[in-house]
């Protein structure tokens, strides 16, 4: 999540960052989601009383990235599949739920 922020930073120093793609940020966000991913299934195994707060986290790495493709990559179809990840982690996202609502 940090590397990505940072990349995402460094963008906004132009003048001609929005809808720029920023691969470095896109793939850092991939690789949390499937390291979320892991450390769910671990938690599953492990430790149930902090699967809330994973699964909290995953939603949130995955309304990140469908952010990112919905702002950055143009890539819409994605973007819904993301954005739909993150409210089956995650019900009651309110970003995601208007994010969605205004793509529709």
């Amino acid at each position: 999540m940090m590397m990505s922020k940072v990349f995402l930073e460094e963008d906004t120093l132009s003048a001609d960052w929005r809808f720029k793609e920023n691969i470095d940020a896109k793939q850092a966000l991939i690789e949390a989601r499937a390291l979320q991913t892991e450390v769910l299934e671990m938690c599953r195994e492990l430790s149930t009383d902090r699967l809330d707060q994973e699964r909290s986290l995953a939603a949130e790495i995955s309304f990140k990235l469908a952010k990112y493709l919905e702002e950055r990559d143009g890539n819409l179809n994605d973007a819904v599949v993301a954005y739909n990840d993150c409210l089956a982690r995650k019900e009651d996202h309110k970003e995601a739920i208007f994010a969605l609502a205004r793509l529709f």
